[in-house]
């Protein structure tokens, strides 16, 4: 998936939500919580910056 059809998609999957905690998971891996049980996990490297939503 190109960048912009992926943060595209990322908008429309979060809009409207509220985030309820964030958590660090090691150097590479940010965690983001929402409140209706929905998670982002942004996770990085040297050559790359991944995405994945997971739904309640």
């Amino acid at each position: 998936m190109a960048d912009n059809e992926l943060e595209k998609r990322a908008n429309e999957l979060l809009k409207g939500k509220t985030v309820e905690k964030i958590m660090l998971r090691g150097k590479e891996e940010v965690m983001l919580v929402f409140q209706d049980g929905t998670t982002l996990y942004v996770n990085i490297d040297e050559n790359c910056l991944d995405l994945s939503i997971t739904g309640p």
